[in-house]
């Protein structure tokens, strides 16, 4: 599909009903899946392949992770072996390990409409098993964004988490994704591609004024969330303009 033809798709989806909305979303979700698990039959990783990779990566920093199993294959372990691995490789003493937190998949802009309430103790993470796996961990911290939670775990992990909420942005000066910058931090694709990368728009919101295309639609959504003592609090967020 050229560029022209994606751009015209987006504008006829965001100005569809919204039952048709809903119902192109799911086709082009199932039709994704399809495609991954097409790729995970066609590759296999052994352990000791997956070894050798990571032993060739610097792990000197703050890393983080951005996972897509699917676009991998199949590993040997699974994502048992592949998170106690990575887990293993950041010095957690010294580097902080992070990962997406996202309660949800799909539209950042349908799951504010849904009124959602995010609970930082047991708010679903839907951003695969290697993720959910990182987070169960005892020293795992999440931070308290509605729509763009991290887990973080290691030295700094109570710094990047502790103010995710105080920003007007899923991505300001107070997230994690800020901070991945300002600590020299390093970004580790395991089968994601650069669409993953959320931390970019930390250097969108970084830019201000100055970049080029307003991404924020101007609404703001209050949603109520609760920290780990089960308090309490409104975080509001923007959310970006569906055609930007």
């Amino acid at each position: 599909m050229n560029k022209t033809l994606k751009i015209a798709v987006k504008y006829a989806l965001y100005y569809a009903p919204r039952p048709l909305q809903e119902r192109l979303r799911k086709i082009q979700m199932e039709r994704e899946l399809r495609e991954g698990m097409e790729r995970a039959k066609r590759t296999r990783v052994s352990k000791a392949e997956f070894l050798e990779l990571m032993d060739r990566l610097d792990w000197g920093s703050d890393i983080f992770l951005h996972t897509s199993m699917l676009n991998v294959g199949k590993i040997e372990g699974g994502a048992k072996f592949i998170a106690d691995t990575i887990s293993r490789k950041v010095d957690t003493d010294r580097h902080t390990l992070l990962v997406s937190a996202l309660p949800y998949r799909g539209s950042f802009l349908e799951y504010l409409r849904t009124n959602p309430v995010f609970d930082v103790r047991t708010a679903d993470i839907a951003m695969g098993a290697v993720n959910e796996r990182l987070a169960s961990r005892p020293d795992a911290v999440r931070s308290i964004h509605p729509t763009h939670s991290v887990v973080a775990i290691g030295k700094r992990a109570a710094e990047y988490t502790a103010t995710h909420h105080l920003d007007k942005t899923p991505f300001g000066p107070h997230s994690p994704y800020w901070k991945l910058f300002l600590n020299k931090g390093k970004i580790l694709l395991l089968g994601a591609t650069l669409n993953n990368v959320t931390a970019i728009h930390a250097l969108e919101d970084a830019l201000g004024d100055s970049y080029p295309i307003d991404i924020y639609a101007a609404d703001d959504y209050p949603v109520t969330c609760y920290d780990g003592e089960g308090k309490p609090l409104i975080v509001s967020t923007k959310c970006h303009h569906p055609l930007k």
